[in-house]
């Protein structure tokens, strides 16, 4: 009888203890998405059609044939062009062995493409030093660009406080700091 009884009970206690004993898997919290991406690359022809009205350039029709008019705005989208190589480069450059995939909104002009913006995808877990570095390392920061910022920014300062939380005593008062931030505590883990 005894025999009979030993291995149901060790059954139950393993079917019992699984769920308590399994892995929790963690997934940080990316901070270059592709929806802030496609939220830059869909902004780009209203900024740049806000740049052809501070710089007073009209956009021909597509079969102008008035050269300076069309000498004029081709000039502009070749600056254009080379000043969104130069941020494309620049974010590159600060992101390092974190860079990721770089997408472009591309213009077609008279057969030509034309970059008029590009965002910077980095690798996940990308430490939220670099990741600043990556967005305030910009001569001129789009608005995606400030919004990363200021989201990185909020996210090193709950990571500060979690951490001056943690160290607390006695671990009641621990407890409730760290409740202030139910859902950050992923960014315990997250590289700094």
């Amino acid at each position: 009888m005894r025999s009979v009884l030993a291995p149901s009970l060790i059954i139950a206690s393993a079917i019992v203890a699984g769920p308590a004993m399994a892995k929790k898997v963690w997934k940080p919290k990316p901070v270059f998405t592709v929806a802030l991406c496609n939220e830059e690359l869909a902004s780009a022809t209203g900024a740049l059609t806000k740049k052809l009205q501070d710089a007073a350039i009209a956009v021909p029709a597509k079969d102008s044939r008035d050269a300076k008019l069309n000498g004029a705005y081709t000039e502009f989208l070749v600056q254009t062009d080379r000043a969104t190589r130069a941020r494309a480069r620049a974010q590159a450059r600060h992101a390092g062995k974190w860079k990721g995939r770089t997408r472009y909104k591309v213009l077609k002009w008279q057969g030509r493409k034309y970059l008029i913006t590009s965002c910077q995808l980095a690798k996940p877990r990308i430490p939220l030093s670099k990741a600043l570095r990556i967005v305030e390392g910009i001569k001129e920061p789009s608005s995606v660009d400030e919004k990363i910022a200021g989201i990185v920014r909020n996210y090193v300062k709950v990571k500060n406080a979690r951490r001056i939380c943690r160290s607390l005593r006695p671990f009641r008062k621990a407890r409730r700091c760290l409740a202030k931030y139910p859902d950050l505590d992923w960014l315990d883990r997250y590289p700094m």
